[in-house]
């Protein structure tokens, strides 16, 4: 399962199995959770020096799981 995270420039996906997993969740539990929108999302895109890089934060309850995209998606 890949998301794609909507942005005005190009759109960027993310695995979704990395994001269940950071979450704790199992991924058909994430799949169901994200088509019900029990899941916020959100993308960042930076400026300046951060310029390129972007920052996809998923909440879900008291869960929080952020990855930083550098060219490939890293956990922060």
């Amino acid at each position: 399962m890949h998301l794609t995270l909507r942005h005005p420039v190009r759109p960027i996906e993310i695995d979704g199995q990395l994001v269940a997993e950071a979450l704790g969740l199992e991924l058909e539990t994430f799949r169901t959770l994200m088509e019900h929108e029990k899941i916020d999302v959100l993308c960042e895109r930076g400026t300046g020096s951060d310029a390129g890089r972007y920052r996809a934060t998923f909440y879900h309850q008291d869960r929080r799981a952020r990855f930083l995209y550098d060219g490939a998606w890293l956990r922060e």
